[in-house]
């Protein structure tokens, strides 16, 4: 504007969401006053050239507004109160939770052999009882326990001398013993063996009062399924377990509630995918009918998702309704037809599409299919027009709303005469964090440098495995391990003077809790344990710890971050309902490329301090593993952080260190 003349009327800058556009506004009013550029999220643009009459539907990221989520869940209600779509439902969720994966990859049902072999390490299995487990044959075990009446844990604590161990399946009998199953899944792995034979050797010698079974892939390679099954019933039979089969209709009953919720959450992906697509009913049926599904379950599922969307769009009309999407594309089909004048804010600002010069998309790395034929619509009513597009492909993790990352990629096929610039400088974070970013993304780009006033930050990767509590902690937490391990974290980095927010990759934690009575409801999981934890603190600290999953945190920054959840479950964390969007070209090495991005997002939110929390050994994130082939990381001392005072008072530790005096310890007991 100052240097080149050019009137804010000719510039409009286009960002993703209201709080963006709102501080892009705010930093130009600094410079500018009032004579700033149309600055506006795509859809509020969309919006000011359509002036549509329907009344826009949308989902608010706070959750505040779910209208369109709204519309989609009464679409899908009139289908599970009818007969035919309610067993329907049934059956693809109950064919979700039990199609037999490895079964799937051996037949290939045309799938690339890269995405079978990455199927079989990567694909997650959700069992009945909703544990995500490790292997098939762990997902057959909970299974039948859980078809059989069978109430089992999965991977419960159990103190093993100084080592925190968590048996498979542990099941406890009335007035009987605990009956413990271990399925060795890695045979024949000389690491895997020994571990192996040290818990056989342990149960054997050590808690000989407990039943110990032990099962391997060859038993039900051997066997078959059915008899695997049916052995394993006899086993804990003769253990003293009472086992009562299931009909199939209270199996449904049980998990039906989360089974319908899981089903609502995939068809309000499906539906959306469609949206952002453009594509109508008949398209969606041509796609699904070239499409080879992998499982029954999936079919069925494609069958009746389908069919809600059509009734989506059905009750969109009926009602005067419009959604995001749709204004999207309506917008883009009325600048290839000509017409670009546009107004917003009741009138106040007014403009023409035709007279821009210039363009700047922020976070362009979200770019999709509808953001693309807007952009072409201002190059059809302005054909110079300049377009100016930041943005970062390290932090692309939007694509399972649509978000298609060949866009920037390929961002010259999209534009033309086109100049790409690295903008390698990292201003948020020290060096150390850079160079874990940098580690983890290698052979992803140019590699970031740190900013001229950044210092060296500090930075530690922890295993629980590592952690070993004290007898105090041990009674105060009686097998839970997690807290008196991240309270020791958080005073440490609370002593440094920094606050602290604990980042998660999903809405549900992976580890045992064992919760202190509060008022929030238990179904919010995360702010749920945030204060359980901030309970353990003086109420001066207790506001300066947050929580939150790594999406929602993109973009912001703290002084402190420790990464709750490092594992090979996690990160990379393909949900199991991944196989219900294969027919959008969803692919498992795209989905991990994704998570190894959102890995890369959780690294970099820190502004000095950084704990990489993990299980350690097997159970820990690959993509923490290449950090560590790569650079060299500092391990944290648990030695160094003492355990955190209880503020209900002290608990005193008496130990007696002769075992002879009896008469001390007869005074004790006294």
């Amino acid at each position: 504007q100052r240097h080149c003349r050019v009137p804010p009327t000719q510039l409009l800058l286009l960002a993703f969401n209201k709080s963006a556009a709102a501080a892009m506004r705010k930093r130009l009013h600094k410079h500018l006053g009032d004579e700033i550029p149309h600055v506006m999220t795509f859809h509020a643009l969309a919006y000011a050239l359509v002036r549509p009459e329907e009344a826009l539907i949308y989902d608010e990221p706070s959750a505040a507004s779910q209208l369109q989520s709204r519309e989609i869940q009464e679409v899908i209600d009139e289908h599970l109160r009818s007969d035919e779509h309610r067993g329907l439902v049934r059956d693809v969720m109950l064919a979700h939770f039990r199609d037999d994966w490895d079964s799937i990859i051996e037949g290939g049902y045309g799938l690339p052999i890269e995405e079978l072999v990455a199927l079989r390490s990567a694909l997650p299995r959700e069992t009945l009882n909703r544990e995500y487990v490790k292997s098939y044959g762990e997902r057959l075990i909970a299974n039948t326990l859980f078809e059989n009446d069978i109430v089992y844990s999965y991977e419960r604590n159990h103190r093993r001398d100084d080592f925190n161990y968590r048996p498979d399946f542990m099941i406890d009998t009335p007035g009987g013993p605990t009956v413990v199953i271990e399925y060795f899944g890695l045979a024949g792995d000389p690491d895997y063996d020994e571990s192996s034979a040290s818990k056989r050797a342990y149960w054997a010698t050590q808690r000989p009062k407990y039943v110990f079974i032990e099962l391997t892939p060859a038993d039900i390679k051997r066997r078959g399924v059915e008899d695997f099954r049916l052995s394993l019933l006899d086993e804990l039979r003769a253990a003293g377990v009472t086992t009562r089969e299931l009909a199939i209709e209270e199996i449904w009953e049980r998990i039906r509630a989360r089974a319908i919720d899981d089903f609502t959450g995939a068809v309000k992906t499906f539906v959306n995918r469609c949206r952002k697509g453009n594509l109508a009913p008949d398209q969606v049926d041509a796609l699904i009918a070239g499409h080879r599904a992998a499982s029954n379950g999936e079919r069925l599922f494609l069958l009746i998702a389908s069919a809600i969307h059509r009734g989506y769009l059905e009750r969109l009309r009926s009602n005067a309704l419009e959604d995001f999407d749709g204004l999207l594309w309506r917008a883009a089909e009325l600048l290839q037809g000509g017409e670009g004048a546009f107004k917003r804010d009741r009138g106040r600002e007014r403009g023409n599409i035709g007279d821009l010069r210039f363009v700047l998309i922020d976070e362009f790395q979200d770019f999709s299919a509808g953001f693309y034929a807007l952009a072409r619509g201002v190059r059809a009513l302005s054909p110079s027009v300049g377009f100016f597009c930041v943005g970062d492909d390290w932090q692309a993790i939007n694509g399972f709303a649509g978000s298609d990352l060949r866009y920037f990629r390929l961002f010259s096929d999209h534009f033309e005469q086109t100049q790409v610039l690295a903008v390698r400088t990292n201003y948020r974070s020290p060096h150390s964090i850079v160079e874990l970013g940098n580690a983890l993304m290698v052979g992803n780009g140019v590699p970031a440098v740190a900013g001229p006033e950044a210092g060296p930050g500090w930075v530690r990767t922890a295993r629980l495995t590592d952690f070993a509590p004290t007898p105090s902690e041990q009674a105060r937490y009686d097998g839970d391990d997690v807290t008196p391990a991240l309270l020791r974290v958080v005073k440490h980095l609370f002593d440094s003077g920094k606050d602290v927010v604990l980042l998660s990759r999903t809405n549900h934690l992976p580890w045992y809790v064992k919760f202190r009575e509060t008022a929030r409801p238990p179904a919010d999981t995360l702010e749920r344990f945030a204060d359980h934890i901030r309970s353990f603190f003086p109420a001066e600290d207790r506001g300066r710890l947050k929580i939150s999953t790594t999406h929602k945190f993109k973009g912001l920054e703290s002084p402190a971050v420790v990464i709750l959840d490092a594992d090979a479950r996690q990160y990379p964390h393909v949900h199991p309902l991944w196989v219900f969007a294969r027919v959008f070209g969803d692919t498992i090495p795209a989905l991990e490329a994704e998570e190894r991005r959102l890995f890369y997002v959780a690294l970099t939110r820190s502004e000095h301090s950084l704990v990489v929390l993990s299980q350690g050994g097997r159970q820990e994130s690959p993509f923490l593993q290449d950090i560590r082939g790569r650079i060299k990381t500092e391990a944290l001392s648990w030695s160094d952080l003492p355990p955190v005072p209880s503020l209900d008072g002290p608990m005193v530790e008496v130990r007696v260190r002769t075992p002879y005096d009896f008469a001390f310890r007869d005074s004790l007991m006294g």
